[in-house]
């Protein structure tokens, strides 16, 4: 997935507090902090939530190393912010 040009990008990996299937998604810590820095001024912003219920450490490292990092990618005509 390519980031657009100006847009910083977080990914969030966790278990099953960052997929936050168990309460209200508005209540949940990526939307959130998404919601704080849309409020702070930091925009245009993406946060990306990568969570899975049950995942330990090893899990989130492989969610890091196979799946987020690709998330970091920009273009070669876009500048990071």
């Amino acid at each position: 997935m390519e980031k657009p040009a100006g847009v910083r990008r977080i990914v969030i990996i966790g278990d099953s507090f960052t997929e936050a299937l168990d309460g209200p998604w508005a209540e949940s810590f990526p939307t959130l902090l998404n919601a704080q820095l849309l409020r702070g001024g930091i925009a245009p912003t993406e946060t990306l939530r990568l969570g899975t219920s049950s995942y330990g450490t090893v899990h989130e490292f492989l969610v890091l190393r196979n799946e987020a990092m690709a998330y970091a990618l920009i273009s070669q005509s876009s500048k990071c912010p």
